[in-house]
């Protein structure tokens, strides 16, 4: 089966290519904040002993800046993370429980190579933000649920640009990939003096990847009936 164009594009691997590690590191945090919402609102199956507030608190922690203590509190939390039942067991998840799994997945690989994250790694986590967020295209496509923001959606697609259309994703692919491109901009314009996070531009990416992150939790709790539990908190 030949592979999609937003899976291997050359111009996006480029991209990532061009980083140096941090600015790699700083790439893959964005594309894991765009999955954050299905994760920390919507309640994981028991039997997983997953602790919400452990997970919660390694998102946190990973918008400051990299630094070896940065890098032992992520291992400390990714090691306790890891001693939860479901890396012990198989399982078989539907559409909400695989983006859960994917994320926390790509979490556990940001954290073996937190402080040298290399091309290959980048490229796995957003990689695998892109698989899910054309994954729920794919649902909603199908569901025969009413989407109340369809012509919203319809919209956004009459004015995409060809740098985004190209890929002739839905809604939430092109919208991933429009994300994936401003903060790549975002990134390569900061000054390498001023904390990335902490800065107005780190700021306003991780304000439109929550926003973003946001509505896949509004579209997963309306076709997929087991992310209708929440876990009650906030993130």
């Amino acid at each position: 089966m030949s592979l999609e164009r937003w899976e291997k594009d050359d111009s996006l691997v480029a991209r990532i290519e061009s980083l140096d590690w941090r600015q790699r590191y700083q790439t893959a945090v964005l594309a894991l904040r765009r999955l954050r919402a299905p994760v920390l609102e919507i309640a994981m199956p028991a039997e997983w002993g997953i602790p919400l507030d452990l997970v919660s608190s390694i998102f946190a922690t990973l918008t400051a800046e990299p630094s070896n203590a940065l890098a032992d509190a992520i291992h400390t939390a990714a090691d306790e993370l890891q001693t939860a039942p479901l890396f012990s067991s198989e399982w078989d998840p539907g559409l909400t429980q695989e983006v859960q799994l994917e994320t926390i997945g790509a979490l556990l690989r940001l954290n073996d190579r937190l402080m040298d994250l290399d091309v290959d790694s980048a490229e796995y986590i957003v990689y695998k933000t892109r698989a899910m967020t054309t994954y729920l295209d794919e649902f909603v496509a199908d569901s025969l649920t009413p989407n109340p923001a369809e012509d919203t959606h319809q919209r956004y697609h009459s004015q995409l640009g060809d740098e985004v259309g190209v890929y002739g994703l839905d809604y939430f692919g092109s919208r991933n990939i429009e994300l994936e491109l401003a903060c790549h901009a975002g990134i390569v314009q900061q000054s390498p003096d001023e904390g990335f996070f902490s800065s107005a531009a780190g700021r306003e990416l991780l304000e439109l990847c929550d926003d973003y992150s946001t509505e896949l939790l509004t579209a997963l709790r309306r076709v997929d009936p087991a992310a209708g539990s929440a876990h009650g908190g906030g993130a």
